[in-house]
């Protein structure tokens, strides 16, 4: 039976709806209250007890990372000044990286995620994988991937991270077979510009099985260019194989466009324990 020891995390640091701010840094490098995005989806890694994360950019550059590194020159100089509200702040992310192996990969050109995730998986033996996107961060109790891993671990099969939507929000939704709570079969899925959906939106989230990544080096033996993950999953799905999907427990918050950013980081901003309650009186005073 095969576990799931590894995560992989897509970035493009070009987006359009992100644009002008996108030209001069990723997505995953914007702010969610004080915090980068990054820091969300690593967090989320390292609470489902995963200890190595894959990290697909499309350029060379890999400056995002640096977030993580601890200059000691730097730490110095704040010790000095007695900033020990900062030097709190980069010991927690000191633990957070601590152990957990970090891996980069450079994707040549910006192809599609599917083929950044199939470049992640050559790196890893194609061995079963968690994959989180910077488009959604979750706010549960349980780290979203943990929940998945749980379903994993007694399935085997991919899993789909699902959450309730509005309808026509132009999201890729599923129809279900309820299997047990929480837990369906997927039975089709539906992409966001087609006249089909249903109220089950797929999440950025998924648990890759070898079979999947198997499908997916099918998919691009024949797709040069559109690879996507809804490719894989349609043909495994059309052969008889079972995908899972699993409605996880949480609160999904969307950072796929700069409007939604704007909603998340109040919505972070207002549970900050330092800063929520001055917050929320700022913005009571200006509605």
């Amino acid at each position: 039976m095969e576990e799931v020891n590894r995560a992989i995390v897509p970035i493009s640091t070009f987006n359009s709806k992100f644009l002008p701010l996108s030209r001069i840094f990723p997505k995953a490098a914007c702010p969610v209250s004080d915090k980068p995005i990054i820091h969300y989806l690593v967090k989320e890694i390292r609470d489902s007890e995963i200890n190595e994360v894959v990290f697909v950019l499309d350029s060379s550059k890999n400056s995002l990372l640096q977030y993580f590194e601890s200059p000691k020159d730097f730490e110095a100089v704040l010790k000095k000044n007695n900033r020990e509200d900062v030097l709190m702040d980069l010991d927690e992310l000191s633990k957070l990286t601590k152990g957990l192996k970090i891996t980069t990969i450079n994707q040549a050109r910006p192809v599609s995620a599917a083929h950044a995730i199939l470049l992640a998986g050559e790196k890893t033996s194609f061995a079963p994988a968690a994959i989180l996107f910077a488009d959604y961060l979750i706010d549960s109790e349980e780290p979203c991937i943990s929940q998945l891993i749980k379903i994993f671990k007694t399935s085997q099969r991919p899993i789909l991270g699902l959450n309730r939507i509005e309808k026509d929000r132009g999201y890729n939704t599923v129809d279900i077979e309820v299997i047990a709570k929480r837990v369906s079969k997927i039975k089709k899925i539906h992409l966001a510009d087609s006249k089909h959906s249903s109220e089950l939106g797929i999440i950025g989230r998924y648990i890759f099985n070898r079979e999947l990544f198997d499908y997916l080096k099918q998919e691009k033996s024949h797709l040069k260019e559109n690879l996507t993950i809804f490719n894989a999953l349609d043909r495994m799905m059309t052969d008889g194989k079972s995908v899972y999907g699993y409605e996880f427990e949480g609160t999904m918050l969307e950072c796929n466009n700069k409007l939604n950013w704007i909603k998340t980081n109040i919505y972070y901003s207002l549970k900050d324990s330092r800063h929520g309650s001055e917050i929320k009186s700022f913005i009571k005073k200006y509605i």
